[in-house]
C-alpha cells in the first residue's frame, strides 16, 4: 500500500548551514526547537499504527493540519509518481 504525507517539523535548530552567518542567526534568533523535537513528527508518522488513512494529508507537530489535494488522494497518481521517481 503506498501511502504519502507532507510535514513541516518547525523551525530546527540544526548545524545544517554550518559555523557560518546563518549559525550565529539561529543563536541569536533564538525560538528554534531541539533537532529531537524536530524529529518527533517524522517518528509519528513512521511508526503510529493506522496512519494510513491519512494518506495524502499535511502535518505539523503531530497534527494533522489539512487533508491534501485530490490529486494527492489519487492512488493511481501515486503510484505513477513513484514509479517515475
Amino acid at each position: 500500500m503506498l501511502f504519502d504525507v507532507g510535514l513541516h517539523p518547525g523551525g530546527v535548530g540544526t548545524n545544517i548551514f554550518g559555523r557560518g552567518w546563518a549559525h550565529y542567526a539561529y543563536r541569536v534568533l533564538g525560538g528554534f526547537m531541539s533537532p529531537a523535537r524536530g524529529a518527533k513528527t517524522t517518528i509519528y508518522l513512521a511508526t503510529a499504527d493506522g496512519i494510513e488513512v491519512h494518506s495524502g494529508a499535511y502535518f505539523d507537530e503531530f497534527q494533522r493540519v489539512k487533508a491534501g489535494s485530490v490529486p494527492s488522494r489519487d492512488m493511481q497518481v501515486a503510484a505513477q509518481l513513484w514509479a517515475a521517481s
